[in-house]
């Protein structure tokens, strides 16, 4: 793991870390004051906690990546195979809000489809759409940029150029704006959880919702905090990454 993302998850990890153990706390808490079990409370929460991040971050981050390189792509060559895939991405996604997707993933399971692959679609593709809708321009504006033709003047070839100048640059804008995402996966996992009755946190929270339980709400609405911010700091800490490779000239060379 690079020094900067390491530095970074330390300085971040204890703020997003509290949450979760205050509402872990305080599930076991309201457990005890109820005479049920507290410690099952406790692994139960952290059980559902575990699930929504398995069920987010691996959609977040792929669907991320790939929305950026195919709008980056739609940037450098907006007539290719991947230059219309970011295109499209990017027209998508107005039309493709999280809470209509997992509604038809829903539907899907309903008829017998299988529910983690339409899961994890149905939460990638808004990330996708964002990441390519940001990449975009940001390839644009990196190919005109003048430390992109100073690596040229330096003597790099095309390739060294893309990929140590114009493609970090475009992904950069992708993982600062990845707080967005971050929320924009969270409620679609949320809906997810509750049409498809996967216990995560999505679910805990809305079932407890319905049933006016604000003491079975609130932990969970506080763990979704640390989860939120568990997610963000990952995407964050890429980012710094990310940021001084867009300036790096020939190191990558």
């Amino acid at each position: 793991m690079p020094r900067t993302v390491a530095s970074r998850l330390i300085d971040t990890l204890p703020a997003t870390l509290l949450p979760i153990a205050a509402g872990t706390a305080l599930a076991s808490a309201l457990a005890w004051a109820t005479g049920l079990d507290a410690l099952g409370a406790a692994r139960a929460l952290l059980a559902a906690l575990g699930l929504s991040f398995l069920l987010i971050a691996p959609a977040l981050f792929l669907g991320a990546a790939l929305g950026a390189l195919a709008g980056a792509w739609a940037g450098l060559a907006p007539q290719t195979g991947s230059g219309l895939a970011g295109r499209a991405l990017i027209a998508a996604g107005p039309l493709l809000p999280g809470f209509l997707l997992a509604a038809c993933a829903a539907l899907a399971v309903r008829a017998g489809a299988a529910a983690a692959p339409l899961a994890w679609a149905a939460l990638a593709l808004p990330a996708a759409c964002q990441a390519a809708r940001l990449a975009r321009p940001a390839m644009t504006e990196a190919l005109t940029s003048d430390a992109l033709r100073m690596a040229e003047g330096f003597g790099l070839d095309d390739r060294a150029v893309l990929r140590h100048h114009a493609l970090p640059a475009a992904l950069a804008p992708v993982l600062g704006g990845f707080a967005n995402a971050t929320l924009a996966a969270l409620a679609g996992a949320v809906a997810l959880e509750s049409l498809l009755d996967l216990p995560g946190l999505g679910a805990r929270l809305i079932d407890a919702a319905r049933a006016g339980s604000t003491s079975g709400a609130l932990p969970a609405l506080i763990a979704l905090g640390g989860l939120t911010g568990l997610l963000t700091a990952l995407g964050t800490a890429l980012g710094a990454w990310l940021q001084p490779l867009a300036g790096s000239g020939g190191r990558g060379r």
